[in-house]
């Protein structure tokens, strides 16, 4: 799966509490992690605002296909990386083509 890839990287959580967005990509699917403050009940947390999309293309020139939202730490840094699993395995593959997984 996409933890043990040669391919697939995501930074530590130590990058992200620095305030540093992440666009990556894994074969086919493209994504952008990004901390955020977010206010709910009255109360600011720290998140991971996620999204995807799919094809060759930039962000701003392409659709978006699912956004998500997880804790900023070590166990919602897990949680992108397993939401960017399951995204990469809904991502429509070509037909007759082997994903190398």
């Amino acid at each position: 799966m996409l933890r043990e890839h040669h391919s697939f990287f995501l930074p530590n959580l130590l990058s992200f509490t620095n305030g540093n967005t992440y666009l990556g990509s894994f074969l086919g699917l493209r994504f952008r992690v990004k901390p955020a403050e977010q206010e709910r009940d009255g109360e600011k947390r720290a998140v991971l605002e996620c999204l995807c999309w799919y094809g060759e293309y930039c962000l701003e020139e392409s659709e978006v296909v699912a956004e998500e939202v997880f804790p900023l730490d070590e166990q919602g840094r897990e949680q992108v990386v397993d939401w960017l699993e399951a995204q990469w395995q809904a991502m429509p593959k070509p037909e007759g083509a082997q994903a190398e997984a």
